[in-house]
């Protein structure tokens, strides 16, 4: 959720495995190569994607598990 526009964008990334990857530099990366408005607000590592029972991405879980981070940071 975005209190402006609705939906901000937030990228969940899986690093190759032994790859150091550095959210602030994953970020400064996109702003050259992508116009502002499509650019990830915020950037999570994570090891997997939730998927459905017929191997699609699970978005429905990946938003759940945004708001449930935001909740926290919130607290």
């Amino acid at each position: 959720p975005d209190e402006k526009w609705g939906e901000a964008v937030i990228a969940f990334v899986i690093p190759r495995k032994n790859a150091h990857l550095d959210p602030a530099m994953l970020a400064a990366h996109c702003q050259k190569l992508i116009a502002g408005y499509k650019c990830p607000k915020r950037i999570e590592l994570v090891e997997a994607l939730p998927q459905t029972p017929s191997g699609k991405i699970n978005k429905v879980a990946l938003r759940d598990r945004y708001a449930a981070a935001v909740g926290d940071e919130k607290a």
